[in-house]
C-alpha cells in the first residue's frame, strides 16, 4: 500500500487537476460541502484527516464553531507546512494562530496509516478524500472496521476516491476505469494498463500507482454497511471523476 505519491512540484499549486491532493486555489465545491455539513449536522469535537496534504480542507473547517482539535496526516510532512501554505496563498495570518491552537500535524506513511486510526479514540468525524482508492479490496475493508472503531456513534466518516463514470459525461467511464482492467474477483479493483499509452500519460500526469479500487456505488455501499456505516450523502461530485460520500456510524 504506497503513499507516499505525492511529488514536491504538486504541493503548491493553483492550477486545478494537477495531482491527487486537495490544494488552497484548487476549486473543490465538495470539501466546502462537508464543511457546511459539519457546521449543521453534528456537533463534532475532534476531527481526523488523513491524506490532508495542502490543508485546504483544514482550513475550510478551522473555523467550526465546537471543534476542539483537529489531527491531520499525510505521508509528505512538507506538504503541511502551513507557514508556507499562508505566505504562498496569501491568507490571512491568523490562520498560523489557529492552526497552533486546533490542529496536530504529523507524518502518517504506509506503516503507521492504521496506527494512526487506532491510535486516535472518539473521533467525531474522520475524513480521507482520494486516500482510499489506494487501498486493495482486504485493506479497505481493514480501514473501514479500523476507523469504525474509534468512530462515535452517530459520528460520521467521508470519502472520495476515483468513480467508474465521468460526472461531464454520464454515459461514459472514466478514463482511468476504461484504460484499467481487473486483478482480482472484486472487479472494481483495478490495475492501470501501463502498455497503453493514454494509461501511461494518465499515471505520469496525476503521479498515482497502477492499482486503484474504484468507488462503485454497490460496492462501497455494500462494504461500509458492513462495517457499521449508513450512507447520508451520496455518491456525489468531488472533482469530474471523483466520487464523494458522507457515512454515519450506526
Amino acid at each position: 500500500m504506497p503513499l507516499d505519491l505525492i511529488s514536491p512540484n504538486k504541493r503548491l499549486t493553483r492550477i486545478p487537476g494537477r495531482g491527487v491532493q486537495f490544494l488552497p486555489g484548487y476549486p473543490e465545491p465538495f470539501k466546502r460541502e462537508i464543511a457546511a455539513f459539519l457546521r449543521t449536522a453534528s456537533s463534532a469535537r475532534t476531527i481526523v484527516e488523513i491524506g490532508g496534504g495542502g490543508l485546504s480542507f483544514v482550513l475550510e473547517i478551522i473555523d467550526i464553531p465546537g471543534v476542539e482539535r483537529i489531527i491531520c496526516a499525510d505521508p509528505d510532512f512538507s506538504s503541511l507546512n502551513y507557514h508556507e501554505i499562508i505566505q504562498h496563498y496569501d491568507l490571512d495570518r491568523n490562520y498560523e494562530e489557529k492552526i497552533d491552537d486546533k490542529c496536530i500535524l504529523m507524518k502518517c506513511n504506509s506503516e503507521r496509516f492504521f496506527e494512526l486510526v487506532e491510535s486516535h479514540p472518539f473521533i467525531d468525524a474522520f475524513v480521507a478524500l482520494r486516500v482510499a482508492h489506494f487501498f486493495s479490496p482486504d485493506e479497505f475493508r481493514h480501514f473501514l472496521i479500523s476507523a469504525g472503531s474509534r468512530i462515535i456513534k452517530g459520528g460520521y466518516m467521508v470519502l472520495s476516491g476515483f468513480g467508474v463514470t465521468d460526472h461531464d459525461n454520464p454515459e461514459k467511464l472514466s478514463e482511468f476505469y476504461e484504460h484499467s482492467h481487473p486483478i482480482s474477483s472484486q472487479e472494481h479493483y483495478r490495475r492501470l494498463d501501463e502498455n497503453q499509452p493514454e494509461a501511461h500519460a494518465l499515471m505520469r500526469d496525476q503521479n498515482i500507482q497502477r492499482d486503484l479500487l474504484f468507488f462503485e456505488e454497490r460496492f462501497i455501499r455494500t462494504v461500509t454497511e458492513q462495517a457499521g456505516f449508513r450512507v447520508v450523502r451520496g455518491p456525489e461530485r468531488a472533482t469530474r471523476i471523483v466520487d464523494g460520500y458522507i457515512f454515519q456510524k450506526l
